[in-house]
């Protein structure tokens, strides 16, 4: 059953359930072309095969087709454990289950937080969750581009303003691309600044 390339991926998910402690079944699933990214991640969560059989059977198919092959509960598992390719891409996926899943994936980094809010993402919540979390707010890159992104919470851009350098305050004060209110109390900030100075 599991070498006949007909099999149905249901089939193939309840033998790997009863069958993962058996090497040659559970190889044999694994490379199945049927196999769904459940069944692969049941196998190497178990043990049952090592991770890189997992994408033996797709090495000549991108990320990018597969993840337009995946249910909404496989896709959450991969923004949650994926790798960075598959954080890149589900980020934007339209269904917010998705995307924000992203976010919660232990993997993720500040680089591409940062990546994040310099981008134009249509969920304006991730943007939320990310001036929200302390860890990342206190990386000034960050807190820079979640002020020059339009999409940012306005209460947010204003807080984060306050911890700008002079140099990028100035910036703020004459950039056209933020809202009028972010320029405006930029230029008072400034002023206020040089008026402690003298």
């Amino acid at each position: 059953v599991c070498s006949n390339p007909d099999t149905h991926p249901l089939i193939l998910h309840v033998l790997a359930r009863f069958h993962f402690r058996n090497a040659m079944i559970s190889e044999r699933i694994a490379l199945h072309p049927n196999t769904d990214v459940a069944t692969r991640t049941f196998l190497t969560e178990n043990e049952a095969v090592a991770p890189n059989y997992f994408f033996e059977p797709a090495e000549h198919k991108s990320k990018f087709k597969l993840s337009r092959e995946l249910g909404i509960t496989e896709k959450i598992k991969m923004a949650l454990t994926g790798d960075k390719e598959w954080r890149s891409l589900l980020i934007k996926d339209s269904n917010r289950l998705i995307s924000e899943s992203v976010l919660k994936n232990p993997r993720i980094t500040e680089q591409e937080i940062l990546h994040i809010c310099n981008s134009s993402l249509q969920n304006d919540e991730i943007l939320r969750i990310i001036c929200k979390n302390r860890e990342w707010t206190k990386n000034y890159s960050i807190r820079k581009a979640l002020i020059e992104n339009h999409r940012t919470p306005l209460q947010y851009a204003l807080r984060f303003l306050s911890f700008l350098g002079e140099r990028d305050l100035a910036f703020m004060a004459r950039n056209k691309n933020v809202s009028s209110i972010i320029t405006t109390q930029a230029r008072r900030m400034l002023i206020n600044k040089n008026h402690g100075k003298k």
